[in-house]
């Protein structure tokens, strides 16, 4: 058996994915891992010489995705399975997440984590038969007995204090702004999204973002004294403002290495913090604008609210905690199971899904233009990266906005370290 795994996101994804292949592995699959965004044509040609009999995505909703697989199915028989990265959204975002052609409807196997997102995907076209329930593989790093790394090893090697209390804030802004072109507007518009809402997000993210670094540089030498505050920008964006010291952009590492010794977690409107939450840490959103409510993500406005960064102490993040503590938890009604399994019913599905033999995939062709232009920005995206260039030149704009996704990159060399 062949697979071929593809991922967006390492931050998001890369923990997840290595778990997986290896469980594949163990069945005898061999499974090559790839980014969908620079090492396409790799899987390509890898395709030509092993034919994939499973495809792994991270989101697969559009024509536009059909055109990205097609070179790679060929008309050939494969079971494509959509990991769906993305779950919950916003009502204005929901028409993002769900896929919107027949071929990637009911064309490909929907893996969901529970039943919010599979009520979704029913109600919009999906048939029930293409869709299994399997949790999220990346949750099972909530439920691991093993740590991979201790608060005392990232102080080290983050230079970060030990002895203060941390705090995580996950950013969910900036991916829009950091792409407001024409095309990215059109593509969205094509997924169901109205020109007003992008537009609303647009003033959103950038105003939200400034004000909140404003604030950042109101913390005073007490906070500093007390709190390391690790601010995470959203994966596939680049935070370039200028912050203080007892603030520190950090962006490598699955965010379970983080929330396994953070004291505190915060967002604006990150679904991570379900994560958090499962994991035990007290959870706050704290926003500086207020959005529209169709733009609001679902289950957010349910978690505690912060007005300002500078009302935390002690006293508060301990009333917090009892609160948690005592309520009915509220991440269970959007990330569904968790119990450490995700991985072995994803691997047990795939496995009974190929005992039914695929069907031929006709999916809209790729143009020989949209291949070699891909391979074009592979080519000279690997040269800037090991030519050092890339963030100097900020060429390939795309590839350096996507930076942090690079496998290859210096930067990213935490992702081979055990």
């Amino acid at each position: 058996m062949n697979v071929i795994i593809f991922y967006e996101h390492l931050v998001r994804e890369w923990n997840a994915v290595q778990q997986l292949k290896k469980a594949l592995e163990e069945k005898g699959a061999r499974v090559k891992v790839y980014s969908l965004i620079f090492q396409r044509t790799e899987a390509i040609l890898d395709s030509l010489a092993h034919h994939p009999d499973v495809i792994y995505m991270p989101w697969y909703n559009l024509e536009l995705h059909e055109q990205i697989l097609s070179p790679i199915v060929r008309k050939n028989p494969v079971v494509i399975i959509n990991q769906h990265q993305e779950q919950v959204g916003s009502p204005a975002s929901e028409v993002q997440l769900i896929p919107n052609t027949e071929a990637t409807k009911n064309g490909c196997y929907h893996f969901a984590w529970g039943k919010h997102f599979e009520n979704l995907m029913l109600n919009n076209g999906v048939d029930a038969s293409m869709i299994r329930v399997t949790g999220n593989v990346r949750n099972d790093a909530g439920k691991s007995k093993k740590p991979t790394i201790s608060k005392q090893e990232l102080a080290e090697a983050y230079n970060l204090d030990a002895g203060k209390k941390w705090i995580l804030f996950a950013e969910n802004r900036g991916w829009l702004s950091q792409r407001n072109s024409e095309k990215t507007m059109q593509e969205l518009i094509a997924m169901g999204s109205t020109a007003e809402q992008l537009k609303a997000s647009l003033t959103y993210e950038t105003t939200g973002l400034q004000m909140l670094v404003d604030e950042m540089w109101k913390l005073d030498e007490n906070f500093a004294a007390q709190y390391e505050l690790i601010y995470r920008p959203h994966p596939g964006t680049q935070f370039e403002k200028a912050i203080p010291d007892c603030v520190h952009v950090l962006t490598d590492r699955s965010i379970y290495d983080w929330i396994n010794v953070v004291d505190l977690f915060l967002t604006c409107e990150s679904t991570s913090i379900f994560e958090a939450e499962m994991c035990g840490v007290p959870c706050a959103t704290i926003d500086h604008v207020e959005k529209i409510t169709e733009n609001k993500m679902a289950g957010l406005p349910d978690y505690p609210r912060l007005n300002s960064l500078l009302d935390i102490n002690d006293e508060w993040i301990a009333a917090l905690k009892e609160e948690q503590q005592n309520r009915e938890p509220i991440y269970q009604r959007y990330i569904g199971l968790v119990d450490g399994k995700a991985c072995e019913r994803t691997v047990n599905e795939t496995m009974e899904i190929l005992k039914t033999p695929a069907k031929p995939q006709n999916l809209k062709k790729s143009t020989l233009y949209m291949n070699l232009h891909q391979l074009i920005f592979e080519v000279v995206t690997f040269i800037m990266v090991k030519a050092g260039l890339l963030y100097k030149l900020r060429f390939p704009k795309s590839a350096y906005v996507e930076a942090r996704d690079i496998p290859y990159s210096s930067e990213n060399k935490w992702i081979h370290k055990k």
